[in-house]
Parts: C-alpha cells; sequence; structure tokens
C-alpha cells in the first residue's frame, strides 16, 4: 500500500519532485504550498482531472513568476534612476545638481521609504511617479514581453479551466440513466 501525503502530491508537479521546474530565486516549499492549496481547491478525482490541475497549478505559478520577474526588473531600473535624480533629474527634465553623502544610496533608500530619501527626493522636485515611468519606459521591451506572456497565460488559464469545470460536470452526472434529468 502506498501512502501519499499532500507534500508528496505537490512534489509531484514539479519534475519528479526534483524542483527542476522551478528557477534558482523560487522556493520550493512556497511552490508546494502554493500547489496544494490550488490543488485540494480544485478537487481532482481521476488520473486526467489530477493532469489538468496539475497543468493549472503550473501556468498559475507561471504567471505569479511573470509578475515577481517584472517587478524585479522594475524596481532594479527605479534603483538606478534613482541614483541619478539628484545629479541628472528624471531623464528628460532639466539637469538637478545637489551633493548627496558618498555613502546614502537613493535609489535603495527610496524603495525602504526611508525619510532621508523622501527629503531628497522632495528637494530634486521629482516624485516616486516620474521615476517609476522612466523605468517603464527605460524597459519598456521587458515590460511588452511580460505582459504579453501573462496575457497568453492567462488565456490558456482561461481555458483549461473551463476544460477542467466541463470535465468535472461531466463526471457528476448520475450513472444510472433513470437518475438522470433530461435537458431539452
Amino acid at each position: 500500500m502506498v501512502i501519499r501525503t499532500k507534500a508528496h502530491s505537490a512534489l509531484q508537479t514539479t519534475e519528479n519532485g526534483s524542483g527542476r521546474y522551478l528557477l534558482p530565486d523560487e522556493d520550493l516549499e512556497e511552490f508546494n504550498q502554493f500547489s496544494d492549496a490550488i490543488l485540494q481547491e480544485l478537487a481532482p478525482k481521476g488520473a486526467y482531472q489530477r493532469h489538468l490541475a496539475t497543468n493549472l497549478v503550473h501556468i498559475e505559478w507561471d504567471i505569479k513568476r511573470h509578475r515577481r520577474l517584472l517587478s524585479a526588473v522594475l524596481r532594479t531600473e527605479f534603483r538606478e534612476l534613482a541614483e541619478g535624480v539628484a545629479d541628472k533629474g528624471v531623464p528628460g527634465r532639466a539637469t538637478i545638481s545637489f551633493a548627496v553623502h558618498s555613502e546614502f544610496n537613493l535609489g535603495r533608500s527610496l524603495l525602504a521609504h526611508e525619510s532621508e530619501a523622501e527629503e531628497v527626493l522632495n528637494q530634486t522636485g521629482v516624485s516616486r511617479s516620474e521615476i517609476t515611468a522612466a523605468a517603464v519606459l527605460a524597459r519598456r521591451e521587458t515590460v511588452a514581453y511580460h505582459e504579453a506572456r501573462m496575457g497568453d497565460l492567462e488565456r490558456r488559464r482561461r481555458q483549461l479551466l473551463a476544460d477542467y469545470d466541463r470535465l468535472k460536470a461531466r463526471r457528476s452526472l448520475p450513472d444510472d440513466p433513470d437518475d438522470a434529468i433530461e435537458v431539452v
């Protein structure tokens, strides 16, 4: 007799439980919890439902992954652009010049919402939104790529979920034809 635990079922959603599906910055335990939650909610019965449910887990994880990667790219670009604000202003604006402590990292400090960074930003006349807009513009190809991938994944998710729901509804029909309700 084989006993399967929740953790075991989640591990099976990765390639042979090894986590090879995950990127280096992704946590197997987080993926397992994510997978377990979705699989528990979907409650697949039978091999084909489990296969579709596992595909749904991977699509949802991929959407989450693209959001995380896009956020990381924009945060990095924001941090780099913010470092130039004190000396150069936001790209496309007039040059602003003023001294900042050499050990002070404006980009990192702004992301951490430190008060000293807010003061520097206020003195430059540049807003967080302007830096963010410049970051999006500077990384527009990357933004477009991730947004397109998320759109494709979302369409695949909706279709797969519709297929899964139809399969579940079909499997929930009574086995005895005399118990079936005739739909005209």
